[in-house]
C-alpha cells in the first residue's frame, strides 16, 4: 500500500487503545532542543475508552480512501 502525503504511525492495542502520530518511536537518536540539528517537533496521541473501536474503524476507512495503486 502506498499513500500520498500522510506521515503517521498507528498502533492499535486489543481494540482498547489507539495511538497515532508522527513520532518515530524506534529511532535510536533524537535531538531534543529546538534549534538543534535534527530536531523535529513530532507528537503522538494516545486514545482509550469505549469509543476507540469506532475511531480505529474511521481511521482505517480514511486510509483506505487515500490508497493508490503501488507500482514498482
Amino acid at each position: 500500500m502506498e499513500l500520498e502525503k500522510i506521515h503517521q504511525k498507528i498502533v492499535v492495542m486489543d481494540n482498547s487503545r489507539y495511538m497515532v502520530g508522527s513520532f518515530n518511536w524506534l529511532s535510536s537518536w533524537r535531538a531534543t532542543n529546538p534549534g538543534e540539528i535534527g530536531y523535529q517537533d513530532n507528537r503522538t496521541m494516545v486514545y482509550s475508552g469505549p469509543e476507540v473501536g469506532k475511531m480505529i474503524e474511521d481511521e482505517l476507512k480514511y486510509i483506505s480512501s487515500r490508497e493508490k495503486e503501488f507500482r514498482v
